[in-house]
């Protein structure tokens, strides 16, 4: 079922127990503030079949889905292991806005969400689409070259879109 994030704030949020928990310049917040905005939930609607007789719990927010794979992809995670780091991470709940009563998921909603996202090439403009706007939003260059740190090879390498995600946060 789709169910858009709640835009009203939760009195269990990580900032309102824990203020000041993490330094004000981690990456956790440059998420929440220039990343997590920037999802558009409106365009994964088709991907969930709401005339369902079954019923059923909403699902998560997808806003909170999308991050949490992008989390698991920049840091290679399981599916399993991101069930497990997701209500423990401060640092995630910060940048997903999630209050600590609502930090679960589990590994199967992951993975059929990524699923679903596969069959199309709604990921790849997604993950275009958010490259592009937070590298404007930070000034980041797309022409930048790098060459390896070990200068092995000789010849310069551009940044990948995930390697300038990488770069850019």
């Amino acid at each position: 079922m789709f169910r858009k994030t709640s835009a009203q704030s939760s009195l269990f949020g990580i900032d309102n127990i824990f203020p000041n928990i993490l330094p004000p310049k981690d990456r956790c917040y440059i998420y929440r503030d220039q990343i997590y905005p920037l999802i558009d939930e409106d365009k994964f609607r088709d991907l969930y079949d709401d005339d369902n007789d079954k019923g059923g719990r909403p699902n998560k927010p997808v806003k909170a889905v999308v991050s949490i794979l992008i989390f698991m992809g920049m840091e290679k995670l399981t599916w399993r292991e991101a069930e497990f780091q997701f209500s423990r991470r401060i640092d995630w709940l910060i940048a997903t806005n999630t209050p600590l009563h609502e930090a679960h998921i589990d590994h199967t909603t992951l993975f059929k969400f990524y699923n679903r996202l596969d069959k199309g090439d709604k990921a790849k403009n997604l993950f275009q689409e958010l490259t592009v706007k937070f590298a404007d939003a930070c000034g980041t260059s797309l022409k930048k070259q790098r060459t390896d740190s070990f200068f092995i090879h000789g010849w310069l390498q551009i940044l990948s879109r995930y390697g300038l995600f990488k770069e850019t946060i």
